[in-house]
């Protein structure tokens, strides 16, 4: 397995592996829309994709989105979305894709990475603390929809 920046040459595989991501949280499928998404992410340069690479094919990505912390005045990243195919899943495709995370974060020099995880994904929970990131206690997070 190989894991790997994607680039607008990745562009279908993207297309069709977000379109399976979205689906696992109940969307409707949509791989035209799913791709066009992408392509933005790629275009645009506003996120970092990282794709997860078995016998030619993309097996699993995780997203990461820049912002600042303001007060450190340093970058920090938000890993948002990870994937990867079910068949694939526990043979530690997440884990490479979350340490390729940690290794891009580190080499431009952000302070943090962030994520959210869903109460009931206790097996990301559980890679995650693996991995040494810790449950954030001391702050609230809100959320309005637009």
């Amino acid at each position: 397995m190989e894991i790997r920046q994607a680039t607008i040459d990745d562009l279908d595989e993207l297309g069709n592996m977000f379109d399976q991501y979205r689906q696992s949280f109940h969307r409707e499928p949509d791989r035209a829309a799913a791709t066009e998404f992408m392509s933005k992410r790629l275009t645009k340069q506003d996120s970092v994709l990282f794709m997860a690479i078995k016998d030619g094919k993309c097996i699993g990505f995780a997203q990461l989105y820049p912002t600042f912390a303001s007060v450190a005045m340093q970058r920090i990243f938000t890993l948002n979305d990870m994937f990867v195919l079910a068949t694939e899943r526990h043979s530690g495709v997440a884990t490479e894709l979350v340490l390729a995370a940690e290794k891009f974060a580190k080499e431009e020099v952000a302070v943090r990475l962030l994520l959210e995880v869903d109460f009931s994904n206790n097996t990301a929970q559980k890679l995650f603390e693996k991995l040494g990131w810790e449950k954030d206690e001391v702050h609230y997070y809100y959320e309005k929809d637009l």
